[in-house]
């Protein structure tokens, strides 16, 4: 059990590393637009990385919502586009953006800006002033309001609201649907583990002494073959003029160093050791009697 709690850890810190070196842990917040395309992420968006929502509440919303309407708040964010950088409050400042189908068939959306009182008169379109707000970037996913300038106050707070609420609540919800939906499993998994725990605690109570000194050499013996790993085979794949070079000595000084420590402990506690085997054993004893 040992040399498995051993493979466990080293698994576990290989699939961190895996994780953090391959993958991209952005793609758990990206903003998803009215067309279901990632911002930042689908094919025409990768250069668009931020959701930004251009279309401004009408009348009836802005009632609805200083009445504490909260479900007319939410609807403020059903028209999502991906831009490239968060817009400022300035319509004449460029906006780069990919409009989604709905806005593309709304003659009030041009250029990235939506314009309330446009007029579509014969063919001609009239766009008038448009709608654009302060914004500021939250976890690089998104483009929300930087102040009270979004409409007024009220409406911005309602915003801020239904944006916690519904973007991020979203994923609250999903957790709880998950474990609606695999209740079977998690039932099978809890019955698994009180069962492997017996198998565990009447194997350390026959080998237990033999697993910790299994522990301690396996601990010398890979920290000592990562320092030599680290010295003598990956540090001279680089110049000595890369910095990598000096790191990995030093991270083959510091697994040296924790194989002679770990053996100085065993040398000096030897005694103690030995007694914390048989109260271990005793321990696991006493716990599978009261189990």
């Amino acid at each position: 059990m040992g040399l498995l709690f051993i493979a466990f850890c080293g698994g576990m810190i290989a699939a961190a590393v895996y994780g953090w070196y391959f993958g991209n842990p952005k793609l758990l917040v990206i903003g998803w637009d009215t067309d279901r395309l990632g911002c930042g992420f689908s094919n025409g968006t990768t250069d668009l990385p931020y959701l930004y929502w251009p279309v401004p509440p009408t009348a009836s919303q802005v009632t609805q919502i200083s009445n504490g309407n909260l479900l007319a708040a939410v609807s403020l964010l059903s028209k999502g586009v991906c831009v490239k950088s968060c817009p400022s409050g300035k319509v004449d400042d460029p906006v780069i953006c990919r409009p989604t189908s709905i806005l593309s068939a709304d003659y009030h959306f041009s250029n990235c800006t939506y314009y309330p009182v446009a007029q579509s008169l014969q063919g001609v379109t009239v766009l008038g002033v448009g709608f654009r707000y302060e914004t500021k970037s939250l976890l690089g996913s998104y483009c929300i309001p930087k102040g009270s300038d979004y409409v007024d106050a009220k409406t911005y707070e309602s915003f801020k609201t239904a944006f916690y609420g519904s973007v991020y609540g979203n994923a609250a919800a999903g957790y709880f649907h998950d474990i609606a939906a695999t209740w079977s499993v998690l039932l099978v998994a809890a019955i698994v583990t009180v069962i492997l725990s017996y198998l565990y605690l009447f194997v350390i109570r026959i080998v237990g002494g033999f697993i910790i000194v299994i522990a301690f050499i396996s601990a010398i013996l890979i920290c000592t073959g990562g320092g030599f790993y680290s010295y003598f085979y990956a540090r001279p794949t680089y110049d000595p003029a890369n910095p990598v070079y000096n790191y990995l000595a030093y991270a083959a000084y510091v697994c040296w160093g924790l194989a002679g420590l770990i053996l100085f402990s065993i040398i000096c506690c030897f005694d103690a050791i030995k007694i914390g085997i048989a109260v271990f054993k005793t321990t696991s004893q006493y716990v599978q009697n009261n189990m």
